[in-house]
């Protein structure tokens, strides 16, 4: 039996579920969201508007709009050792960052690399 639903086996409570969610998908989807924020960051909703109205509503590195027209959702940039939130950024910033494997003495060399090999304005 499930825990959830002590009434349903799995089987049933999953497929309840699932005609729920697709009855509901802006709520379920709302649902999923919440619990993620919780489950990987210990964040509430509020706490992540709060995070992204302090910036601006805008990527914490670039400034630009944090989403893009693709449809991406603006990214939860945390300390991968701590898990600590640091901000929320576009997904190319999340993209570079983790491209440069939050090391900053990369960044600084790929900061060097580009102003050597700037081309003259």
């Amino acid at each position: 039996m499930s825990k959830g639903s002590p009434h349903l086996c799995k089987p049933c409570r999953n497929a309840a579920t699932r005609a729920w969610a697709e009855a509901n998908p802006s709520q379920w989807e709302r649902n999923q969201r919440r619990s993620y924020l919780r489950r990987k960051y210990g964040m509430t909703e509020a706490d992540y508007d709060a995070l992204l109205e302090a910036q601006g509503g805008l990527c914490a590195i670039c400034g630009g709009p944090p989403g893009d027209s693709r449809g991406f959702r603006p990214h939860i940039d945390h300390c991968h050792k701590t898990g600590r939130v640091r901000g929320i950024l576009c997904n190319l910033c999340n993209q570079g960052l983790g491209g440069l494997r939050d090391d900053p003495e990369i960044l600084r060399s790929a900061i060097a690399y580009l102003l050597r090999h700037r081309e003259a304005a």
